[in-house]
């Protein structure tokens, strides 16, 4: 395994995803994307405290979270930013993750308490926004949905500190059953936080508690556990023998002051 710094001096990045050869991740407050050139460009500059999750849509947009305005942007291909829906009125407490299924709804998730406040984790329901805009609690309780992915009609969650990865079925209204995809309690202090899952199956998973990265079976063995060479790795992104991390020296407080010591590193495997 080798690694490489792809870019540095970052606010506080996360949710990477490989696009066409690129890396798109936001970096509070843009949306920032790793070029072919090995240049960092920034797409949009949204108007929040703390931006959090990234959607890739067929059209080219992608979407972004105002975590503290519990708002979902949409920004176009040419940068252009609005607010896709507004989610206050339906969470009490930070958002988190958006992702897009394939039908065109949106699932984002909520942290169910105050972590900036260090308050005491609570259960939470992710919100279902469909086609046409309707907005629906759905799935069963989730222990602090953190990193979310879509394959198909299945939609993969970590619960950060359930230590799980937990995959919801998909269907026409939402989400009609769960299962568990990975059970970390053998490893019991696991934090999973942003997921990916390669083309050989295996779920990787940033713990920005304990400063590596993960690769588990379905079955939760552990395969690989990756140094990435800062304390908090927030999120990964898969693409062949690749893994694109994001990580800071710190990780969010209240204030939202950040060290300007992220980075973008990747890993071959």
């Amino acid at each position: 395994m080798t690694a490489r710094v792809l870019a540095e001096g970052l606010a506080f990045p996360e949710c990477p995803r490989v696009v066409d050869g690129e890396v798109w991740f936001v970096d509070t407050p843009h949306v920032k994307v790793l070029g072919r050139d090995g240049k960092v460009r920034e797409h949009a500059t949204l108007p929040a405290r703390l931006v959090l999750g990234l959607a890739v849509l067929p059209d080219g947009a992608v979407l972004a979270n105002d975590v503290l305005g519990r708002r979902v942007f949409r920004v176009d291909a040419a940068g252009r930013e609005e607010c896709r829906i507004d989610l206050s009125g339906h969470f009490d407490h930070p958002i988190n993750e958006v992702v897009a299924a394939e039908d065109g709804s949106l699932y984002v998730g909520s942290m169910g308490f105050d972590m900036l406040a260090h308050a005491a984790p609570r259960p939470s329901r992710l919100a279902r926004i469909a086609p046409d805009g309707t907005v629906t609690a759905t799935g069963p309780d989730v222990s602090f949905p953190n990193g979310m992915l879509v394959e198909a009609d299945t939609l993969y969650v970590a619960e950060s500190t359930a230590h799980r990865i937990t995959a919801l079925q998909l269907g026409p209204d939402g989400v009609i059953g769960s299962r568990i995809a990975v059970d970390l309690n053998g490893r019991a202090d696991d934090h999973p936080d942003g997921i990916a899952r390669d083309a050989d199956g295996t779920f990787w998973y940033a713990d920005p508690l304990h400063g590596h990265v993960a690769g588990v079976t379905g079955g939760g063995e552990q395969v690989a556990v990756l140094e990435v060479g800062l304390p908090h790795p927030t999120a990964c992104a898969a693409a062949g023998d690749r893994l694109y991390v994001t990580a800071t020296a710190a990780l969010a407080n209240a204030e939202l002051v950040f060290s300007g010591a992220g980075v973008l590193v990747e890993l071959t495997r």
